[in-house]
């Protein structure tokens, strides 16, 4: 209930690299050199919407986003007028459709499956073709999170078909990822070969993950190797890039840890950027520039936080 609310809150609000042309798709780029350098960016203060908070992060890092983030609902399909007006300004939008609606009504992944929501899904297609820009698509991220709507193996089919049937309306302007939660890649929910479909619906293994300590324990500290190695392993294992959805870091002074060291956010920023540059396989990196709740707790992810963060964010950027 706490990430939905996070996906409403975020879909309310509602110097990277531009793409000329379809053909032009890039596999890496701009951030560190070796990926794309992106944020979902939650309002705050005098801002009103995404928009406003995306430029407003851009202002501090001096520099466009590569990758835009921004989630969808089952009512209200992608692309929106936020899409468009990111596209338009040269970044590549990173969507998620999800498989129920705004009030929280499941679309069941058995029914979509079964073709159902055939006529809808290829309505949705044909308006995501019709967008004409680059977009890197997933379907229903984190889908182990979400228990109501199904199976594993019917949430894979459903992915499937959704895949298919955007094909067959001519979205091939689409760069498909398969998103799942750090944890995953680590065994739980099953694991992830569990959850991942066949391997020619997707062509990027995503993963989100964030380093939550001292706030909440365990686990301990966790750098951003730690944090996404299990997932870098699985996509070495399918030969496909890695592709990093949301990623988020809080400050370790905090009101009930004051001792901890003012400089390690910064630090763990540092070390982010020269992992993705050691890996050399990561497509693209977003991180969540946000406040969100977490087991109760609030988890200021701000990449701001400190001018030391906010300086060494800059810098993986650059």
């Amino acid at each position: 209930m706490e990430r939905r609310q996070f996906l409403k809150n975020t879909a309310v609000a509602g110097a990277g690299l531009a793409v000329a042309g379809l053909a032009g798709w890039p596999e890496t780029a701009s951030a560190n050199t070796s990926c794309l350098f992106g944020a979902h960016c939650l309002p705050r203060g005098s801002e009103v919407n995404q928009r406003d908070s995306t430029l407003a992060l851009e202002r501090e890092i001096g520099r466009k986003l590569g990758v835009f983030r921004r989630y969808s609902y089952w009512d209200e399909p992608p692309p929106d007028d936020t899409h468009r007006w990111a596209a338009q300004g040269g970044r590549i939008p990173y969507i998620s459709w999800h498989a129920y609606t705004r009030n929280h009504s499941v679309i069941p992944w058995g029914s979509i499956a079964n073709g159902n929501h055939d006529a809808y899904i290829r309505t949705v297609g044909k308006g995501l073709a019709a967008f004409g820009h680059p977009i890197f698509f997933n379907f229903h991220h984190e889908p182990e999170n979400d228990p109501k709507n199904g199976s594993p193996a019917q949430f894979k089919a459903a992915f499937q078909r959704v895949r298919n049937l955007f094909d067959q309306v001519g979205a091939h302007n689409l760069r498909w990822v398969c998103t799942l939660m750090g944890n995953t890649y680590r065994g739980h929910h099953g694991g992830a070969s569990t959850w991942l479909p066949s391997g020619g619906s997707y062509s990027y293994v995503g993963s989100d993950g964030y380093n939550r300590w001292p706030l909440i324990s365990p686990p301990a500290w966790r750098s951003f190797e730690e944090v996404f190695s299990a997932a870098h392993a699985k996509a070495v294992n399918l030969r496909k890039p890695l592709f990093v959805g949301e990623y988020g870091c809080i400050e370790q002074v905090t009101a009930t840890h004051p001792s901890g060291d003012p400089m390690a956010k910064a630090d763990w920023f540092k070390a982010a950027g020269a992992t993705t540059q050691r890996w050399g396989d990561v497509t693209a990196i977003s991180y969540s520039h946000a406040f969100a709740m977490f087991s109760g707790k609030k988890m200021p992810y701000w990449a701001d936080s400190t001018i030391a963060s906010l300086r060494a964010f800059k810098a993986v950027g650059l």
